[in-house]
């Protein structure tokens, strides 16, 4: 007989390891994406986009906060859930974000490592950042770069 309660203990013990570990380099790659996005599409010297803390000082929620023309601020909240084994994106506001699910789930691969897979398919962090951000980025589609 399978003890099912072993090897969720075993997928626990990996997910609480390695899960918090693939949720810093994920942050790492969305701020690598924002300054990327800043070198190619906005004026040197400005600040489009802004990496913060969300409220309380969360380590499991990043935001990034858009300031556009005439004032105008978007926000998106990336949150990391241990628990539910996710990483969700919403704007807490309620304003619509356009994306590719609103979440991605942690998973265990073949090779027993922590990964995060879109639907059935793994992404790497480059991949994730890239589905979190693109519309959040560009809103409008392409546009001209710098």
């Amino acid at each position: 007989m399978e003890n099912w309660v072993e090897r969720r203990a075993n997928e626990d013990r990996l997910f609480f390891t390695q899960g918090p570990l693939l949720w810093d380099d994920l942050k790492d790659a969305l701020s690598f994406s924002v300054k990327e996005y800043h070198k190619h599409y906005v004026a040197p010297g400005q600040a489009e986009i802004h990496i913060e803390p969300c409220a309380g000082g969360d380590t499991n929620c990043v935001r990034m906060r858009r300031v556009g023309p005439a004032s105008q601020v978007r926000v998106l909240e990336i949150r990391f859930d241990i628990h539910k084994l996710i990483v969700a994106w919403k704007d807490p506001s309620g304003m619509p974000v356009p994306d590719k699910g609103k979440e991605l789930r942690f998973g265990i691969s073949e090779s027993g490592q922590v990964r995060l897979f879109n639907d059935a398919s793994p992404v790497d962090v480059a991949q994730a950042s890239k589905i979190i951000l693109e519309a959040f980025l560009f809103p409008n589609g392409r546009h001209q770069p710098i």
